[in-house]
């Protein structure tokens, strides 16, 4: 017998309405520093999650997220051999994911400074992405 039988549909039924009474417009910017691209799939997947559990809410959704540090390693067309080759279906998981971001109106820019010291160059970055001078 499990602890949590009803998990699934428990979840289902929970909501956010209390914390976002009279909220009409919800404001986030989110710092994207992962430094292993599953974990980066991972996190851009809950934040499209938060922006469609927004609009489930009936709240308008204004999130920005800024990459830095060892993530931008994962948003460029062109990685380094030993990331395309160790991590290739992770990447192109990232590269679909930033253009569903894109398409929900997710403002999305990345660090250069972080590019810089990553050795990424910014014409190279994923096209919905925008290098800014610094995200930190």
């Amino acid at each position: 017998m499990s602890v949590f039988p009803l998990t699934g549909v428990a979840a289902e039924k929970l909501d956010n309405a209390e914390a976002l009474r009279g909220i009409e417009t919800m404001r986030a910017v989110y710092d994207v520093r992962k430094s292993n691209p599953k974990a980066l799939a991972a996190y851009l997947k809950a934040i499209i999650g938060n922006h469609v559990n927004l609009l489930k809410e009936g709240v308008k959704p204004d999130l920005r997220m800024v990459f830095i540090a060892e993530s931008v390693k994962f948003i460029t067309t062109q990685p380094n051999d030993e990331i395309a080759l160790e991590h290739e279906a992770s990447l192109k998981e990232i590269a679909g994911l930033v253009a569903e971001l894109d398409r929900l109106g997710v403002k999305m820019e990345v660090c250069g400074g972080a590019t810089q010291a990553y050795g990424v160059d910014n014409a190279t970055l994923l096209p919905q992405l925008k290098a800014v001078r610094s995200g930190f």
